[in-house]
């Protein structure tokens, strides 16, 4: 992961500060070696990263140390820090949707973003991506928070004939997020000690 201050000022005491920073997840997990957390700035070496829940809800973060060690001397570069994180569901309620009725000519290869509706919570994102003339693989990019499921909608005019209809489900995610998984819209915060020694 990739980090930013969240702003420009930070407490300092000495070469420690404390503060927070921000990032997004990885396009394609790997929990076999976690998610490799990148310090801030050339020089600014994370220490102590606390645990800290993604803005969606749905992901909880763990920040383990390497073999090398966490503080400057174990970093293995200048840019990457001696952390990773590791990816676990939150065990918040969202959604599953997996295709009910088959679409009709649709171009293999278009892609249609999901349009969620209804039900009671929010924060539910996605989209399709057409394999075949009537089949679409679902990838969903936020499960949101429900206590009512939403439906969901694709474009026909984006998928290039008629969509697919969906089955939603409401799941509570738990245990360690799968491999290859699409992380990349889930937005961290968290608090640590920046280390210019």
């Amino acid at each position: 992961m990739n980090t930013a201050y969240v702003q420009g000022q930070t407490a300092q005491s000495g070469e420690l500060k404390l503060a927070i920073l921000t990032g997004t997840g990885p396009a394609s997990y790997n929990p076999a070696t976690g998610d490799i957390l990148y310090n801030p700035g050339a020089g600014d070496y994370i220490e102590s990263p606390q645990e800290c829940v993604t803005q969606s809800g749905s992901y909880e973060l763990m920040p383990v140390p390497t073999s090398a060690g966490y503080l400057r001397a174990g970093a293995p570069s200048p840019s990457q820090s001696g952390w990773r994180w590791y990816w676990v569901w939150s065990g918040k309620q969202g959604v599953t949707v997996t295709q009910n009725v088959a679409g009709s000519g649709m171009t293999p290869g278009n892609v249609s973003a999901l349009t969620f509706s209804g039900g009671t919570g929010g924060g539910a994102a996605g989209y399709i991506t057409v394999n075949t003339a009537t089949t679409a693989t679902i990838t969903m990019t936020a499960l949101g928070s429900y206590t009512v499921a939403p439906t969901a909608t694709a474009s026909n005019a984006a998928t290039g004939g008629t969509a697919p209809t969906y089955t939603i489900a409401l799941q509570t995610a738990s245990g360690p997020v799968a491999s290859g998984t699409n992380l990349s819209a889930e937005v961290v915060q968290f608090g640590c000690i920046v280390s210019q020694l």
